[in-house]
């Protein structure tokens, strides 16, 4: 399958699958919430899946999250701190860019282009009214609907879909110390930004920063930028570089 066919480049797909990670792991460490997630019950922490026809792509907070934000860019950058020569092992930047609204059979899509920096690599997305995937343009392809078309533009929803969080775990305030609270300007949009890190080591972390940016006019906050350094001398760094309203 080329690259253009599952939304990314290869080495796109090696920067993502490390935020992935981190973010899984964060799931368990960092315990974030998704922000705007359908529930099966009054919590608005809890996370279901949808039954949709796009539910193989399941985009769980992604509607909130475009409502917020119409543009938004991620970067990724991981490090070896013991490579002199080439410390850096990965940097990837990916965006998306809300279009507006479509129709397709007297349903009303939003329709979200993705893109990664430095490739040509382009989709546009259409996400029905519960969240899920039905179309993907695959710009300089075709069009791919249907039950899997989530699966060509699979890699930037799951990045997107991790960012929307909220602290709400009492292990999270037990390993980390508020260090600062700041109005902080990501790209065109200004935040408030409370920075927390790892009070002490705690294997296999020799430490962790964590920034949380509340949304103007809310209560809820999402993660936009988290920064882990391990023992092995490895560093992985995600950063919310761009929001615009």
């Amino acid at each position: 399958m080329s690259p253009a066919r599952d939304g990314i480049s290869s080495g796109g797909r090696i920067g993502i699958i490390v935020i992935l990670i981190l973010l899984v792991l964060g799931a368990a460490y960092l315990a974030p919430s998704m922000l705007g997630a359908r529930t099966s019950s009054t919590s608005s922490a809890s996370v279901v899946s949808s039954s949709s026809p796009g539910a193989d792509s399941q985009t769980v907070g992604l509607s909130s999250l475009f409502g917020y934000f119409s543009k938004m860019q991620v970067l990724n950058f991981m490090s070896d701190a013991q490579d002199q020569n080439d410390p850096i092992l990965q940097q990837t930047s990916v965006s998306y860019l809300v279009l507006g609204m479509g129709s397709l059979n007297s349903t009303q899509y939003t329709k979200v282009q993705f893109s990664e920096e430095g490739s040509s690599n382009t989709v546009v997305a259409w996400f029905n009214p519960q969240g899920g995937i039905d179309r993907v343009d695959v710009l300089g392809d075709r069009n791919y609907t249907g039950s899997t078309a989530g699966t060509h533009a699979k890699t930037y929803v799951s990045v997107f879909s991790s960012i929307p969080a909220a602290l709400n775990n009492a292990t999270l305030f037990s390993l980390l110390k508020k260090t600062s609270e700041s109005m902080t300007s990501i790209g065109p949009t200004e935040m408030d930004v409370t920075t927390y890190e790892l009070a002490a080591p705690h294997p296999p972390f020799i430490g962790v920063t964590a920034k949380y940016a509340t949304i103007p006019g809310t209560n809820q906050r999402l993660v936009v930028y988290l920064d882990v350094k391990t023992d092995n001398s490895v560093e992985n760094t995600f950063q919310v570089t761009s929001l615009t309203k």
